[in-house]
């Protein structure tokens, strides 16, 4: 038998109503007796064990899965569909089959939970096996360095060679192959620009002194110059073959 809940009984004079007594119908099943000879216990346990009417036949729930356009979706007696989304689930309300989701058509029966904080990041796994050799790819078309452009070349893109040249510090790939006096943007495509000129360096130290060079060859004689002022006179010197017989003379020296 299913636990119960204690049951007070009294018995009490019916002319006064005075309590008589307390009866504990649990520890004292036999202090009442009914008319079918069974105690309080004994009815309170067919009343437990008595048997229902029948219910009502269910309705059964069909898990579809993935709302989907065009699926035609079923309530009737036998089913109720389930389907979910966007994260929530779905019961169908009515049948119907739609291209977009008609919210009039379902009711919630699970909202979506709020995203979980982002976990700790997992151990990194052990290398996987090397994967089976990709197949063969297409055969590539060589680049064939020409250097500077010049003028009236044959350059060349074709299925063997695509020519690539330089031009004011770029480089440029033919797209096209030509042969011109003058070069045609047209026909190339630029594939590296050229860079922008570095800011000056620094000063570098200054160099040793180098050795003297040798002495030049002597120049020629430079013209007379024109006759300088006069000098002052000169001291007197006597001129001859003896002191009595000598004339006295100037005498100067000219610089030359």
């Amino acid at each position: 038998m299913a636990d119960l809940t204690k049951i007070r009984l009294q018995i009490v004079d019916k002319e006064t109503g005075q309590v008589l007594e307390d009866v504990d119908v649990l520890t004292a099943s036999d202090c009442v007796l009914f008319s079918d000879g069974k105690t309080l216990l004994d009815k309170i346990d067919e009343i437990q064990k008595a048997q229902g009417p029948k219910g009502d036949k269910g309705i059964s729930m069909r898990v579809k899965g993935a709302w989907t356009a065009g699926t035609a979706y079923v309530n009737d007696a036998s089913y109720i569909d389930i389907v979910t989304k966007d994260g929530n689930t779905y019961a169908c309300k009515e049948s119907h089959s739609s291209s977009s989701f008609d919210t009039a058509k379902w009711t919630m029966i699970a909202q979506k939970g709020a995203t979980g904080a982002t976990g700790p990041q997992g151990a990194t796994g052990p290398q996987g096996a090397t994967g089976a050799q990709g197949a063969k790819g297409d055969k590539g078309i060589s680049i064939r360095v020409k250097g500077a452009w010049t003028a009236n070349t044959a350059y060349v893109n074709d299925t063997s060679y695509i020519d690539i040249v330089t031009k004011d510090g770029n480089s440029y790939a033919c797209v096209s192959s030509h042969t011109s006096s003058t070069f045609d943007t047209t026909k190339w495509t630029l594939i590296a620009q050229k860079g922008a000129t570095g800011p000056m360096g620094a000063t570098g130290p200054m160099g040793a002194t180098g050795p003297t060079g040798p002495t030049g060859a002597k120049g020629a004689t430079g013209a007379t110059g024109p006759q300088g002022p006069a000098g002052k006179d000169g001291d007197n010197i006597k001129f001859g073959t003896d002191y009595k017989s000598a004339e006295e003379v100037k005498v100067f020296f000219k610089k030359m």
